[in-house]
């Protein structure tokens, strides 16, 4: 009886550590791609710096913030895309 009280809190306790580390992956991966599309934003051939050298005077450059959502969506999905397989391999492995 004593057991079963005690299965209780265990399961909880496992419960709270699997979140807490699917919580601190997803924050990994989030800012993994966010510091890729800053990175690569900034690159020396890309288009947001060909049009901020292009550009007359100060301001924002919209190109540059098209770059960035658009490499930090694609780093994400592939990303997330790699720990599916990665995750799936040993499901459909047909040894």
């Amino acid at each position: 009886m004593v057991t079963a009280h005690l299965l209780i809190p265990l399961i909880v306790g496992v419960g709270f550590g699997l979140d807490f580390a699917a919580a601190y992956s997803l924050k990994s991966r989030l800012q993994n791609a966010a510091d890729a599309a800053v990175v690569g934003s900034i690159s020396k051939n890309s288009p947001s710096v060909t049009a901020a050298i292009e550009m007359s005077g100060d301001g924002p450059v919209p190109e540059g913030k098209a770059d960035a959502e658009a490499l930090f969506s694609d780093n994400l999905r592939d990303r997330i895309l790699a720990s599916l397989r990665r995750w799936l391999r040993p499901l459909t492995n047909q040894d």
